[in-house]
């Protein structure tokens, strides 16, 4: 039986039985997962039977509980969800920008420094937006959202 999460938030999902009576096998394994918040993963279980029946409780309990010794076992890999933003500033604001840019502990992926300033950052997406709020309170102009 298995179950899998993908997506940012898990929003799309599978579980499968695999011949155990319904909803007793791959609804307890995506559980765990769910219960860990983990998204971008599959939860595999083989059960070989052993001769004794342990009925639906018993099958849901096996599973979940087997999902859970997996994660406990396992590596979880963190990811964060950034954004790539590109900032344009005459060189006049050059010591505000940069001063906002290390005080959120960025750094700059691309540099322009011709007749006017510019650059391109990679940001926490749940941090674009406040830092764009900082960066249009000093009247710089920012574009972009763009998540990777």
């Amino acid at each position: 039986a298995h179950a899998w999460r993908l997506g940012a938030n898990g929003q799309t999902y599978r579980t499968n039985d695999d011949g155990e009576p319904s909803n007793s096998a791959g609804p307890p394994i995506l559980g765990a997962l769910r219960s860990r918040g983990l998204t971008n993963c599959l939860g595999v279980v083989v059960r070989y039977f052993g001769g004794t029946k342990l009925g639906v409780g018993g099958l849901i309990e096996a599973y979940r509980e087997a999902t859970f010794a997996a994660l406990d076992n396992g590596r979880t890999v963190v990811r964060q969800i950034t954004c790539v933003l590109h900032i344009s500033f005459p060189y006049e604001k050059m010591g505000e920008v940069m001063s906002l840019i290390k005080k959120w502990d960025l750094s700059p992926m691309e540099t322009n420094f011709d007749w006017s300033c510019s650059l391109k950052i990679e940001i926490r997406l749940r941090d674009a937006q406040n830092f764009k709020s900082a960066l249009n309170g000093a009247s710089i102009q920012v574009k972009g959202l763009d998540t990777k």
